[in-house]
């Protein structure tokens, strides 16, 4: 019981700027994956990018050779700067229209802290 009352009076008095803090700083990090990402766009055969909290949606024409190194350099450079795990999907272009969750991928990669964790790319 001594150990709790401590914290939970930690969270009392503090909890609010703590709080309001931790969201304020969430809230910055989807406008800055946006921005870091935003030249996938201009990629020959990207017809459109979607971005759902830290998944990132790419909508392909046609698969470039170099898909591999697309999805993995988004997936490193997204989470440098969104600070947590990212995950890039390659999809269809004509999947658009579906929810996020429900688009059949081409492939995929999670990195987290800068560094690939799982790729299904080849």
């Amino acid at each position: 019981m001594r150990r709790v009352l401590p914290f939970m009076m930690l969270l009392i008095v503090g909890g609010a700027s703590v709080l309001s803090l931790s969201t304020s700083e969430a809230a910055r990090h989807p406008d800055a994956l946006r921005a870091r990402l935003a030249y996938l766009k201009d990629l020959p055969g990207v017809s459109w990018v979607d971005f759902v909290t830290n998944n990132v949606y790419i909508g392909l024409k046609d698969k470039p050779e170099n898909l591999k190194y697309i999805v993995e350099d988004a997936a490193i450079a997204g989470s440098k700067v969104y600070g947590f795990t990212v995950h890039v999907f390659a999809v269809e272009e004509k999947y658009r229209s579906r929810k996020p969750r429900k688009r059949p991928t081409i492939c995929s990669a999670t990195a987290r802290r800068g560094e690939i964790r799982e790729n299904t790319c080849k």
